[in-house]
Parts: C-alpha cells; sequence; structure tokens
C-alpha cells in the first residue's frame, strides 16, 4: 500500500490550504478634470539656466540664478549697453562672495547701482503710463464709435453703413486672398523656373512678362485699400483710392498682351522639354500654371463689381458716392480695353503659332503683320492651309510629327479663286494648289471660312 503521509494533527490526507493574506484593494484617486490640469512645458527641466548649470557640472545656486535673471531684465528691459552690465555684474558677483559680504562698496560701484535703481524705476513708471495711455485710447476710440453710432438714430442709416462695410469687407477678403495666390505663383513657379536651367531665360520671359510688376502694384493697392478702414466702422473714401490705379492697369495692359502668348509657351515647351513638364506635375499648388496666370486677366473687372455693390450703399449727392461711381465707370471702360486686349493677344497668340510651324528655304519667315487677323488652320492631305483676314498661306505637309511645313505661298485673299469640284482648287494669278480635304466636314468648313474672310 502507499505510504499515508502523516500530517501534523495525528491525520492523514490532503493538507489544507493555507490561509492567504488579504491586500487592501488600492485607494481611489481623485480624477482631476482635464480643464483643471495644468500642463508643465515638455523642455522645462531640460532648458533654462538651471539646465545649463548643471550641465557645466555645477550644484544649483539662488544667488546666481537671481543674478542671472536680474541681469536679463536689465537687459531686455532696460537695453542697457554691455559695458555696464559687466560693471554691474563685476560688482554684484564680487560683493556676494564670501569673503566681501560684511564690505561696504566704492563709492563708484554704489552711484552706478543707485543711477540703475533710478533707471529702472524710471522704466517702471514708463511702463505704468503707458498702460494708462493704452487704456485711455481704447475707450476714447470706444466712445468715439458709440458717440457715432448713437448720433445715427435712423435704423436705416445704420443698416446701410453696415451693409456697405460688409461690402468693403469682402474687397479686402478677395484682394488679399487674390495677392497670396500671386505669392505662391511667385515663389512655386517664377523664382525657381528664372533661376534654372529647366527652360531658357527668353522662355521664361514669355510665361511671365512683368508679373512681379502686377504682384507689386496689387500689394500697393491693397494698403490703401486696407487704410480706409482706419476710421472703422467708418470708411474713408474708396473710390478715389481707385481712381488713382494708373500704374496696375498700365502694368495689367502689358501683362494681358503677352498672355494668350504664354498659355501657347506653355503647351509648346511641355511638349518639347519633358523636364518642364515633369516640373509641372510635382509642384504643389491650388491651381495649374494656366489657371494662375490668368488671375491678373479677370481681376480688373471684378474690382467695378464691388465698387458698384458698395455705391448701392452710399448716399447719393456725397464726394465718396460721386468717386465711387466714377471710379467704377472708369474699371469699366479698363475692363473694356483688357478685353480687347486680350483678343489681340490671342490674334496675336495664334499667328505666332502658325508662324512657329513653318520653315522657309527663303530665310526667316514672317507671318506677323499689323492689321492682320487670323481666320483658321486646316491640314489637308498634302497641304497645311491657314486663312487670314488678307492671305491664305499654302505650305506643304509635313511628313513627320516634329518636322515643320514646308512654306509655298502666300496668296493675297482678294485675288484667290477657290475652285470647288472633287477637290478644292486654289487659284491665284501666278500659282495654283489643289487642295484634298481629309473629310467632307473638313471640305465644307474650309469653303465657310474662305467665303466669310
Amino acid at each position: 500500500a502507499p505510504p499515508t503521509r502523516i500530517l501534523r494533527g495525528g491525520r492523514g490526507g490532503t493538507p489544507p490550504p493555507r490561509p492567504t493574506t488579504q491586500v487592501p484593494p488600492p485607494r481611489p484617486t481623485a480624477q482631476v478634470p482635464n480643464s483643471k490640469r495644468v500642463s508643465m512645458p515638455a523642455k522645462s527641466l531640460k532648458s533654462g539656466y538651471l539646465a545649463k548649470q548643471q550641465s557645466r557640472g555645477e550644484k544649483a545656486n539662488a544667488k546666481k540664478f537671481f543674478e542671472h535673471l536680474s541681469l536679463s531684465i536689465l537687459r531686455q528691459g532696460l537695453k542697457l549697453s554691455p559695458e555696464a552690465l559687466e560693471m554691474i555684474e563685476t560688482t554684484t558677483t564680487s560683493h556676494l562672495t564670501s569673503s566681501r559680504s560684511s564690505q561696504l562698496l566704492e563709492a563708484a560701484d554704489t552711484n552706478l547701482l543707485l543711477s540703475t535703481i533710478h533707471q529702472i524705476q524710471h522704466f517702471l513708471a514708463e511702463q505704468k503710463n503707458l498702460q494708462q495711455i493704452l487704456t485711455i485710447q481704447s475707450a476714447t476710440r470706444r466712445w468715439l464709435v458709440h458717440k457715432r453710432f448713437a448720433s445715427l438714430k435712423n435704423q436705416e442709416e445704420r443698416n446701410r453703413i453696415l451693409q456697405r462695410n460688409e461690402k468693403f469687407l469682402e474687397l479686402l477678403r478677395t484682394e488679399r486672398k487674390f495677392i497670396n495666390s500671386l505669392d505662391d505663383l511667385i515663389n512655386k513657379f517664377v523664382i525657381p523656373l528664372r533661376h534654372s536651367d529647366i527652360i531658357e531665360p527668353q522662355e521664361a520671359a514669355y510665361l511671365f512678362c512683368n508679373i512681379e510688376t502686377i504682384v507689386e502694384e496689387h500689394k500697393n493697392l491693397f494698403k490703401q485699400i486696407k487704410g480706409a478702414q482706419d476710421d472703422w466702422p467708418f470708411l474713408g473714401n474708396v473710390g478715389k483710392v481707385f481712381l488713382d490705379i494708373k500704374g496696375l492697369l498700365n502694368a495689367t495692359s502689358v501683362y494681358v498682351g503677352h498672355f494668350k502668348t504664354a498659355i501657347n509657351e506653355i503647351e509648346r515647351i511641355k511638349s518639347e522639354k519633358a523636364r518642364f513638364d515633369q516640373f509641372l506635375k510635382q509642384v504643389e499648388c491650388e491651381y495649374d500654371l494656366p489657371t494662375m496666370l490668368l488671375l491678373p486677366v479677370n481681376r480688373i473687372s471684378q474690382y467695378e463689381f464691388y465698387l458698384k455693390s458698395m455705391a448701392d450703399f452710399m448716399k447719393p449727392g456725397t464726394v465718396e458716392r460721386e468717386d465711387c461711381d466714377n471710379a467704377s465707370a472708369a474699371l469699366a471702360q479698363s475692363s473694356l480695353v483688357v478685353q480687347s486686349s486680350l483678343v489681340e493677344s490671342g490674334n496675336a497668340a495664334n499667328i505666332l503659332k502658325v508662324q512657329q510651324k513653318l520653315r522657309s528655304d527663303k530665310g526667316p519667315l514672317t507671318v506677323m503683320m499689323p492689321g492682320r487677323v487670323y481666320m483658321k488652320e486646316f491640314v489637308f492631305k498634302k497641304h497645311y492651309v491657314c486663312i487670314f483676314s488678307d492671305i491664305i498661306l499654302v505650305a506643304a505637309k509635313a511628313t513627320k510629327a516634329k518636322e515643320l511645313h514646308k512654306h509655298k505661298a502666300s496668296l493675297p485673299l482678294n485675288k484667290t479663286e477657290l475652285i470647288d469640284n472633287k477637290t478644292l482648287e486654289l487659284k491665284s494669278e501666278t500659282q495654283s494648289f489643289k487642295l484634298a480635304p481629309a473629310s467632307a466636314d473638313s471640305k465644307q468648313e474650309f469653303i465657310r471660312i474662305y467665303t466669310k474672310a
């Protein structure tokens, strides 16, 4: 039989379990609301004067810390010269040593400290006076605004001012956003491309024209518009500001005159230079480059809208209303000039685009002429033909994708005859070309444009 384990007490069997010590539950900790918790800076014990002392192996010293704090206040508050600070530091530190703690300062040192005390007291008095002055100024402005509004007992007049101010703030906000967009254009496109070898300098000149001048003019205008609210909620003469923006209008006119050429250049350079195309794809910006270049073109007409909106809430017969109406009319005229210039720019860009597709065995080919208007270009099976307001340009069609069309003739439009058979025959007094349209629609379109021209 297996042995039986004998336990104390004279009985065998399995021993009873040992009593376990009861561990008291942890005391509940008071939960501090988030709103009452004080967050200490993460680097509060790792930076500052005491940390520098420890890094040098020095023990924390209250006297040195107080000395450092005092000198910092003197340096930043009174802006004492380095020589004066050095003199104060030398005098105080040497006197605080145990060997001189019971000795008197020399007369010169005492006078220096007394003069410093006087400067500190004077500085604190000035700060107190400045605080009182600012309080008085704030109270005065508040009283003036309240008095002016109190004089407007007519609720309709108050509403008129509030609505006019709302339009003004919208003008100010959109102008600020517009300038920020122009800054993005300068920083993300203009500067990188002007100062790199991605494109040639003359190509950058075609793309950006006088955009830097445009930006500066708009920033000057923004300062003047913002200055109109110095007496807020009462506005200065905003219309008068816009009557004096000749520099901006001239710069915009030049810019618009080259805008279409810039857009054409973007497409041309993208097709010829892979680095430029890759650069445009990598730029992180709200808009693409063509859209960014379009921003200055549309801004002038937007000013006209805002001024008209503000004029609706100005008293008739006042100088403010008269200047606003005059500025709005002037901007409307400027918008027409801008649009006309944009059309001319588009026409010039189209003619230049045609010229860039051609080559000639007789030397440089000039298609751009004063008064010439681009109508439309056509690609036939063997010919490239472009109709202008005064000539029909005929070239031999290039056989490869990147080749140029070879110029054959520039026929005076008023001395040509178009014969419609199965193909089209274009005849002049000295030359004749048989044109084979790619489709019936292309043939009819050519006849329509030829007749219209």
